[in-house]
């Protein structure tokens, strides 16, 4: 429902007394009428009977449907919580160059800081995790449940796939079959990434990002300059850095190019995390996007309400034309 259950009442409150001084207004017309006039003459004066009440009917009609369109532009507002008709999904690198130190403590680090800070925005909405490296997995499905979520996130660690590698492309698809087919409920996805990929340019999947109505928003984390790739056992100690087949050391750096690519193809925001600065207006324009879909629904519901508003006064236009004028 586009309003609140309390307008119905509102509603009936105000066109109830309404009516009632449309039915007053028109016999006290019609008394003052006949102390002024002969009754010979009356009827001429006085429109048919069955069009005024046509006119009460109409004004009280149209009076009540600008009111329910009133009631519905309320419920339009960015503020609506809770937001339980909106689909999160974060998609997180989790390649090894991710656990590189250029953003202290770590780029996968940051990005967990980041779920967390989300989680604490969350206001009923379901969220899920999708983790990708070389090939990509459903990490957390959508839930309410966030502590859920933050187990799951916790779990984050650069390496964790077999499959070595950054296929952004693979990502956002296995993004987009998680989201379900209940096209009412707003999407989003939160790309947190390098945005070093080593598979196809992910712009066509980008695409159909933005021909299936997701928001999309990417965070790129990481310095242009780059850093040194830390290798961790399975004990969370360093035991060296990634070399290349020369014994060069590999240095990983931020491909702000891909993301932007990326961003343009899908219509969505970027933001680049280049120091521990703080990423709280990113996330707040994620909280703030509204369901389009409920917004588009409250716009129809406004636009019919105001159509038979319009009839109504016609109607009310048209039976206050019929007096019976006579020479």
């Amino acid at each position: 429902m586009p309003f609140e259950r309390g307008w119905w009442l509102l509603a009936l409150v105000l066109l109830i007394p309404f009516a009632y001084w449309l039915i007053r207004a028109e016999r006290r017309r019609r008394d003052d009428l006949a102390t002024l006039a002969h009754a010979s003459i009356l009827p001429n004066l006085t429109p048919d009977p069955l069009r005024t009440r046509l006119r009460i009917v109409a004004l009280t009609a149209a009076v009540g449907c600008l009111l329910l369109a009133v009631a519905g532009w309320r419920r339009s507002l960015l503020d609506d919580v809770p937001r339980n008709d909106r689909d999160i999904l974060i998609v997180v690198d989790t390649s090894l160059s991710m656990a590189a130190q250029d953003i202290e403590p770590s780029r996968m680090e940051y990005a967990r800081d980041v779920i967390r800070g989300l989680l604490q925005r969350a206001q009923g909405e379901r969220v899920g995790i999708v983790a990708f490296s070389g090939t990509a997995i459903l990490q957390c499905p959508l839930t309410r449940d966030y502590a859920a979520v933050s187990m799951y996130a916790n779990s984050l660690i650069p390496g964790m796939l077999p499959v070595p590698g950054t296929a952004v492309g693979d990502a956002l698809r296995q993004a987009i079959s998680a989201f379900s087919d209940d096209h009412s409920r707003a999407r989003l996805v939160l790309l947190m990434t390098d945005g070093e990929d080593h598979d196809d340019p992910p712009s066509q999947i980008a695409q159909q990002l933005r021909q299936n109505g997701i928001r999309f928003f990417a965070l790129g984390i990481g310095t242009e300059s780059g850093a040194p790739i830390p290798l961790i056992d399975a004990n969370g100690a360093l035991v060296g850095y990634k070399r290349d087949r020369a014994s060069r050391l590999v240095s990983s750096r931020l491909n702000a190019a891909l993301l932007r690519e990326i961003v343009d193809a899908a219509d969505g925001e970027v933001e680049l995390v280049t120091s521990n600065r703080s990423v709280e207006p990113f996330l707040d324009s994620m909280t703030r996007v509204e369901n389009v879909a409920r917004r588009r629904r409250v716009q129809s519901f406004q636009t019919a309400m105001a159509l038979i508003a319009i009839v109504c006064l016609l109607a009310d236009v048209w039976a206050g034309g019929g007096y019976r004028r006579e020479t």
